[in-house]
């Protein structure tokens, strides 16, 4: 099987699995991006089988990427029982189509996704945009005609249409050996991020809420406004609570495992970026 090759390090990115703690596995996963060489998928135990919480990007093998690390901990695809979704970006659904037919479970995410079904649907229309987008803001010609020839060697990196079979609201609870973890709304990032709390064990999924090794991603025209840096209009769940509650052990989506992360005071937040980067101890990236 070959391996993806990271253009930052000039050397092969291999798939990994590892025990983070008894239940809760670390499935490092490759990327073709530079400077994100890896995501990190979370597999939690859960009766007979496993939940699993992001699933890498869909790319040539990289499903047998995602088997090789399950395999490391001593999992099997068709043992997972439920796939949860922290955002409806490529790197962290991807695969959720094959996953969800090799096992036979379900998919959960939250609803607010428009921006990766328009990517399905025209991805051409939207990667213009996203070049538009990148010229009004000032990014030289030359790097945006060399972004343009690599993407034509790339596919959408998902593997199909995505349909939740349940919307990952507020309050929404996923079972497991652990205990239950409890989704937050946290757009920003993506405007259909959420996070998952596990609050006897005070272990928080966070996917891309921390961002340790690149600067900070918003999807232009969907993310929560700097106007807005409350979890969403619609959530059950206050940012006070949010704030006051939840001081954990983070697994995020592509940096290292942090040990003492606290969100921000949104009293204190002008923008999301502040909400993000200004975290009580951030992870330094992964390794």
């Amino acid at each position: 099987m070959p391996d993806v090759v990271s253009r930052r390090e000039g050397k092969p990115t291999h798939a990994r699995g590892e025990r983070v703690m008894p239940g809760l596995f670390r499935l490092r996963l490759p990327l073709p991006w530079p400077g994100v060489p890896h995501c990190n998928a979370w597999a939690v135990t859960s009766g007979d089988g496993f939940v699993l919480f992001d699933t890498g990007m869909h790319q040539p093998d990289s499903i047998s990427h995602l088997e090789r690390a399950l395999e490391m901990c001593n999992l099997r695809l068709e043992d997972a029982r439920l796939v949860v979704c922290t955002h409806a970006h490529t790197d962290h659904c991807g695969q959720a189509p094959t996953v969800v037919e090799r096992a036979g479970c379900e998919v959960w995410m939250h609803p607010n996704h428009e921006h990766l079904n328009r990517m399905i649907e025209d991805p051409d229309a939207v990667f213009a945009r996203r070049l538009e987008v990148a010229r009004q803001s000032g990014v030289p010609e030359e790097p945006l005609r060399r972004y343009a020839a690599e993407r034509t060697n790339r596919g959408s990196g998902i593997a199909g249409p995505i349909e939740p079979n349940r919307s990952l609201l507020a309050g929404v609870t996923i079972g497991s050996d652990l205990g239950e973890w409890v989704a937050y709304e946290t757009p920003g990032h993506a405007p259909s991020h959420v996070c998952l709390f596990q609050p006897e064990r005070r272990l928080l999924i966070s996917g891309d809420h921390l961002l340790g090794r690149i600067s900070l991603y918003f999807d232009y025209g969907y993310s929560t406004t700097a106007t807005r840096p409350t979890p969403s209009a619609n959530s059950s769940a206050p940012w006070t609570s949010w704030r006051d509650s939840v001081r954990a052990f983070a697994w995020p989506g592509t940096a290292a495992p942090s040990p003492t992360y606290t969100p921000t005071s949104a009293a204190t937040a002008r923008s999301w970026t502040n909400v993000c980067s200004g975290c009580a101890a951030r992870s330094t990236g992964a390794s």
